[in-house]
């Protein structure tokens, strides 16, 4: 657990069937769209979480105006077989 952000790919052990990397830690993410709700779900932990918080299913709600140096988001693209 090093309490810091990491380098992409630096554990390649834990990447999913997909391929997909790094997908838990670095920071919480977004993960509900943008609105003008009171709340907007936050995901995954960050460096400066406790080790239980690292995963997926841990989340919370924040303001959608939240901003701090531990949430960010992901880039994500469709997934096709071409």
């Amino acid at each position: 657990f090093l309490q810091r952000t990491c380098a992409v790919g630096m554990f390649p052990l834990g990447k999913s069937l997909c391929g997909a990397a790094d997908m838990i830690g670095n920071a919480w993410e977004w993960c509900t769209p943008a609105t003008r709700s009171s709340s907007a779900l936050l995901k995954g932990g960050c460096y400066k979480s406790a080790l239980r918080q690292a995963r997926i299913s841990d989340s919370r709600s924040m303001p959608p105006d939240y901003r701090f140096q531990n949430v960010g988001f992901r880039l994500i693209l469709p997934f096709s077989k071409h």
